[in-house]
């Protein structure tokens, strides 16, 4: 009765260079409710319109020009190329062991959260044993943000996925426990709508979507759980939901400011700057190019502690945009900072 699966601010991983590439067969590809697919033309080039997917970054991936032997070790966004590299090439374990490194080196990153995706869907995509086992190690780590997120809700679609549905349900349970008004706990009501109505506890798919209704009233997810749940839906509001403000426990937070990631990047036209803040403060942000002269500055504000994300447009202080190239991302608070490099890709 719904789609196979949705996606809003998400990375896609591309494991094949496909530009000018011919199109696929249409018999593939199904689609609902009289839908259809336009493969009127490949991509020769960059389309444009926000795609961070530039041919040259898809190209050196799937291409002799990547070099594993050269590459920075302690650059995060590196051995994530690295990973992507093993897996094209089908050196399974190397893909494993590379994602596991930066889980356990980089928790604190974006690219932790994807290593973490890639090592569940490689275990379930080779039909591994230890996934299980390793979920349950990695929930027991005192994990915080992102990644604790990621693992928890993996061990949710893991359990589904074996059909315990008692384990998936506690879990999901913990998660409204733990980790309120965050993007898990609106997954966990979904799942529990889904799961209690499956296995005919009425009372308590009810209760949960009355949960749904109130906190989430317009995400796509709730108007899924009100179909499985046999109403009629008015899908003209849905909406993508995004934590903006999650209410982080003080445990869960570092002790000095962190810069977790600067993504997409490569990127055009827009990156998010993700930072986390161990305590209220304010924060500068400001973007310089390679001759050390500061391009764009974002209005110095006042954040809570937590999870942020502002967004750089790829433009200048007066609104122009900016020349492709790299640039350097610096945010300071109080007597704290951090930077990293971004390359922009016209």
């Amino acid at each position: 009765t719904y789609w196979d699966a949705g996606a809003s601010n998400a990375d896609i991983v591309a494991q094949f260079d496909w530009w000018g590439t011919d199109n696929p067969d249409p018999s593939q590809f199904s689609t609902a409710n009289g839908g259809t697919i336009n493969h009127s033309a490949e991509l020769s080039s960059d389309p444009g319109g926000g795609s961070s997917l530039a041919k040259s970054v898809a190209s050196r991936l799937a291409s002799s020009s990547f070099d594993p032997d050269n590459i920075d070790q302690d650059d995060p966004d590196d051995l994530w190329k690295l990973a992507q590299y093993y897996r094209f090439k089908k050196e399974i374990e190397k893909a494993i062991e590379t994602n596991k490194e930066i889980i356990g080196r980089f928790s604190s990153t974006i690219y932790a959260s994807k290593a973490m995706c890639q090592v569940f869907h490689i275990f379930e995509k080779q039909k591994r044993d230890g996934l299980k086992i390793y979920l349950k190690s990695m929930r027991e780590k005192q994990l915080r943000g992102e990644l604790k997120e990621t693992v928890i809700d993996l061990s949710i679609i893991k359990s589904i996925r074996d059909k315990n549905y008692s384990q998936a349900i506690q879990l999901c349970k913990n998660v409204l426990e733990k980790l309120p008004d965050t993007r898990s706990e609106l997954l966990a009501l979904h799942n529990l709508v889904t799961l209690n109505n499956q296995m005919s506890n009425r009372k308590d798919a009810t209760e949960y979507i009355d949960i749904l209704k109130k906190k989430y009233p317009d995400s796509r997810l709730t108007l899924m759980a009100r179909e499985i749940m046999g109403e009629n839906v008015d899908w003209s509001g849905a909406k993508h939901y995004q934590t903006e403000d999650p209410q982080v426990a003080e445990t869960d937070l570092p002790e000095t400011l962190e810069l977790s990631s600067v993504s997409p990047n490569p990127f055009n036209p827009t990156t998010n700057i993700r930072f986390v803040l161990p305590e209220a403060a304010r924060v500068d942000i400001s973007v310089y190019n390679l001759l050390g002269k500061r391009v764009w500055s974002h209005q110095s504000n006042n954040f809570k502690a937590g999870y942020h994300s502002v967004a750089w447009h790829g433009v200048d202080n007066t609104g122009s945009k900016v020349s492709s190239g790299i640039y350097i991302i610096r945010i300071r608070s109080k007597n704290q900072q951090a930077t990293q490099k971004v390359m922009l890709m016209k």
